[in-house]
């Protein structure tokens, strides 16, 4: 018998991460506290960047609707 040491990488979930459902909701969430200024002014710059990604990965998305 040989005895062997190997490193085996399983996935792991991450809970709380949002999952397909939740978006809209945080989203919501999301413009909600913008319009009560409950977002601090310094982190709207990466804000902005950060949906900028995420609405060019959505127009990208092939079931995306056309925009108008």
């Amino acid at each position: 018998m040989e005895i062997v040491e190997r490193v085996v990488h399983a996935p792991v979930e991450h809970p709380e991460l949002p999952r397909h459902g939740d978006w809209p909701d945080l989203l919501r969430e999301l413009a909600a506290q913008l319009d009560s200024g409950r977002i601090y002014p310094r982190d709207l710059l990466d804000l902005g960047s950060a949906l900028s990604v995420a609405l060019a990965a959505y127009q990208r998305h092939p079931s995306a609707p056309a925009r108008a």
